[in-house]
């Protein structure tokens, strides 16, 4: 690709669904022209699906214990159905 990684990872912020901007600071000139030069191209697919996978996060509390509960609810009781 001939990137930095600094100009990747503003690229991959740019292309998350929820991110409209990204906030940069530079110290120098230098490190400005580094950061504008993640404008005008975007990340292949495989990159971006690449790189959103190696960044996820675990689910935390309480969306973990929130995830499938109605399938681990259902597989731990087996509840004989009464018909009166």
């Amino acid at each position: 690709m001939g990137y930095s990684p600094a100009q990747v990872a503003l690229r991959w912020t740019l292309q998350q669904r929820a991110i409209t901007s990204a906030i940069v600071g530079a110290r120098h000139t230098q490190h400005l022209q580094d950061n504008l030069g993640a404008a005008g191209w975007k990340l292949e697919d495989e990159a971006l699906e690449r790189l959103n996978e190696i960044s996820h996060l675990p689910d935390r509390y309480p969306e973990a214990m929130e995830k499938n509960m109605h399938e681990r609810r259902d597989a731990a009781v087996d509840m004989p159905i009464r018909l009166s």
